[in-house]
């Protein structure tokens, strides 16, 4: 009796284990994301977006780690198009794309 015991608190134990690392991979990078103004960006990102953006702007900059390593990811306003621009801290460029959930809003 006392071994069955045992052996289902290490069970339930695992389980809270398993349950708890899940729990922490669903937060992603919604959690780690820190709004900064564009002067607190580092100068490498802060020349990539203004190339990047030539003749629009800047409507939001967040900072934030993936996969360990810190992005900056902006949304911007180019023309009459929203705009996702990932930049990685030595200011290279990740991505571009226009922001169809922001063209759906307005």
């Amino acid at each position: 009796m006392k071994k069955s015991w045992l052996a289902a608190a290490f069970v339930g134990l695992g389980l809270m284990g398993c349950a708890s690392m899940h729990h922490g991979e669903e937060k992603d990078s919604d959690d780690n994301e820190v709004k900064i103004s564009m002067d607190q960006a580092p100068a490498p990102v802060q020349a990539t977006l203004q190339t990047e953006t030539s003749g629009g702007k800047i409507t939001d900059l967040d900072k934030e780690t993936d996969d360990g390593k810190t992005i900056y990811e902006a949304d911007a306003t180019i023309g009459d198009k929203a705009y996702e621009i990932k930049v990685a801290e030595d200011g290279t460029l990740l991505k571009k794309k226009i922001d169809d959930d922001k063209d759906d809003k307005d």
